[in-house]
């Protein structure tokens, strides 16, 4: 009915927000909720909210403490709110629930690079019939030999140690140690060692100079094919002489004739005739230790032909 005849909303439920007209309340209004009476709007107590959530706004009155209906209201509405936490399946932060929107990428390892193999030790000798450098070996009658050495030793496929080690056999013919000291020298080797074998079979280092500029003064001395042994100032000048014993060179007076000559200071340049054999030279080098000045010595090869009383070249 209109409210021109009902008159005002003038009593209400308090706790469902039902209201009525009193002057339209003929006793077949009533409250929705169970125990609940109506009563005048005015005395209705003031609302307190306690909750909000998605179901809504929910109020309890302050003044219903002890009304049993109310105590139940409470219970249902804590349940409901207890339900929702329950239902609640949040997952904890990191869980792993892929997205779809992320691509899962497989990533591979890095390949490990495999570190560089140094290049090998140059091994290098020379035998009677060539000259071995590395994995080359270049024949001695080449005529072009100390070309072919010096190209093996800058082929760059192995390393060269300081200083360098070269083995040298006895039967090696004297022109064939001059190439390897004049192929050495160009390739740049300032610190060479020779080692051969000595009569009585042990392996003896022989450390040459090859920088002639590192000697003042030197004193020459070598072997001729008659197997005499000459001495004489390695600038030039007269010769001295000692022939050849019953087996070769006599290497007892040639080598005490050497080491009294030398001087103080002195170096010693070795050289021999193209037809003798490197050994010999070898070992009249060895003879040098018997004699203070000549075992102090520094010692070179000559890289020019033999020839006794003339300027050495080394």
């Amino acid at each position: 009915m209109p409210q021109s005849i009902c008159g005002e909303e003038k009593l209400a439920c308090c706790t469902d927000q039902t209201t009525f007209r009193p002057a339209c309340d003929r006793g077949t209004f009533v409250c929705t909720i169970a125990g609940t009476t109506l009563k005048p709007r005015d005395q209705c107590p003031r609302k307190r909210r306690i909750a909000t959530s998605a179901l809504g706004n929910f109020s309890v009155a302050s003044g219903f403490a002890n009304d049993a209906a109310m105590s139940r209201s409470l219970l249902v509405f804590l349940g409901a709110l207890s339900l929702l936490g329950l239902g609640c399946d949040e997952k904890s932060p990191g869980a792993g629930d892929a997205s779809p929107s992320v691509a899962q990428a497989s990533v591979e390892a890095p390949k490990v690079a495999e570190p560089k193999k140094a290049p090998p030790k140059l091994v290098m000798y020379v035998d009677a019939s060539g000259v071995g450098v590395g994995g080359q070996f270049i024949d001695s009658k080449r005529d072009d030999l100390e070309a072919a050495i010096a190209a093996a030793l800058a082929s760059g496929t192995f390393t060269i140690a300081d200083p360098l080690e070269i083995s040298i056999a006895r039967q090696v013919l004297v022109p064939t140690v001059r190439a390897l000291v004049r192929a050495v020298r160009a390739h740049g080797d300032k610190h060479v060692i020779l080692k051969t074998a000595s009569r009585t079979g042990d392996l003896v280092a022989l450390p040459i100079v090859l920088e002639s500029g590192s000697i003042k003064k030197a004193l020459a001395s070598g072997i001729g094919k008659d197997a005499s042994i000459a001495v004489w100032p390695a600038s030039g000048g007269a010769a001295r002489k000692k022939s050849h014993g019953l087996a070769g060179p006599d290497l007892t007076l040639g080598g005490e004739m050497l080491g009294k000559s030398v001087q103080e200071g002195d170096a010693i340049v070795y050289n021999a005739e193209d037809s003798v054999q490197w050994g010999r030279v070898f070992d009249l080098a060895m003879t040098r230790v018997e004699y203070k000045n000549a075992s102090t010595a520094l010692i070179a090869i000559a890289t020019g032909a033999y020839e006794p009383g003339k300027k050495v070249s080394y």
